[in-house]
């Protein structure tokens, strides 16, 4: 969000994070630039979800799946549809598992950039059939089955 900020300076960015002690961090992080944020401590996804499992290495690995990386401790947390995101040319989702179900429940898929962390295969590849106005600009493999896309508007294009 610090970076996105310095990059485009009139933007307003909108931060999602259900995870109390890490939205405590979130605003902690971005006081320096609060007053370009809005702070949203909430998940988006499929509003049915409320245990959210906390990491086993880091506070970053909190996720409502368990992908290995996960306590069996969990938190309460809010959800809401992707349909209460505004508008944006941006998104960037590290979301642990639930970026299929945040990309599928948009009505309208229409960034012109899309970022995202993958954790299975399956995940990676059912988001991109989602991703088809979409090239694949760029990807980063951690390991078999988990890396970073990103994903650039096929209207972008000079």
């Amino acid at each position: 969000a610090v970076w996105a900020s310095q990059r485009w300076p009139k933007s307003v960015i909108h931060c999602y994070e259900p995870e109390p002690s890490n939205f405590a961090l979130l605003e902690q992080n971005l006081a320096v630039i609060a007053d370009r944020v809005e702070f949203n401590n909430f998940a988006i996804g499929n509003p049915e979800w409320k245990e959210l499992h906390l990491g086993k290495n880091n506070c970053g690995e909190a996720s409502f799946f368990n992908h290995g990386q996960q306590q069996d401790k969990a938190v309460i947390v809010e959800t809401k549809l992707p349909s209460t995101m505004p508008a944006a040319q941006i998104l960037k989702m590290d979301v642990e598992g639930a970026e299929l179900e945040i990309l599928s429940r948009l009505s309208v898929i229409d960034f012109d950039v899309v970022l995202f962390e993958y954790h299975t295969e399956y995940l990676r590849r059912a988001c991109d059939e989602l991703l088809k106005a979409y090239d694949l600009v760029g990807a980063n493999g951690v390991c078999r089955g988990q890396g970073t896309l990103k994903y650039l508007h096929k209207r972008t294009r000079g």
